[in-house]
């Protein structure tokens, strides 16, 4: 049984920490961080609520298929690494995307900010895979 204070706690960092990890995510062009570490602060958040509320506190409240995660974010890595190659870029090229929206104006998008969402994505189902796993529960539902 954990403590009132450990719960209001993890609730008040679950929204702070996922925001950084969103953040270290978007940073990662230009300063240390990236879809890597950005996955693995918001991974170590679920997995603080695992350990702070129990599996079945998490489970009926963050229904998640954590296989789903990484396979989607192992596809938009990879399709985003090939893309190039279809382009006649060798693979891994960053490629820039220019288009408008209505009321933002010239939205301008790098590939490998796609690919580094990918990663992200990879990286939380990959981790909350095996920690699920490890807690006793079933990944396969």
């Amino acid at each position: 049984m954990t403590s009132i204070v450990a719960r209001v706690v993890a609730k008040a960092v679950l929204y702070i920490g996922t925001l950084f990890s969103v953040t270290l995510l978007f940073a990662g062009h230009f300063e240390p961080g990236g879809g890597f570490i950005g996955g693995v602060m918001a991974a170590s958040i679920l997995a603080m609520f695992y350990i702070i509320f129990g599996k079945s506190y998490v489970e009926s409240h963050f229904r998640i298929d954590y296989l789903l995660i990484a396979t989607i974010g192992l596809l938009i890595s990879s399709s985003v690494a090939v893309m190039p190659a279809f382009l006649g870029r060798p693979i891994l090229t960053n490629i820039l995307f220019e288009f408008e929206v209505p009321l933002l104006g010239e939205v301008k998008i790098a590939s490998s900010t796609v690919f580094d969402i990918g990663v992200y994505f990879t990286v939380v189902g990959v981790i909350m895979s095996i920690f699920k796993s490890a807690s006793g529960s079933e990944v396969h539902e």
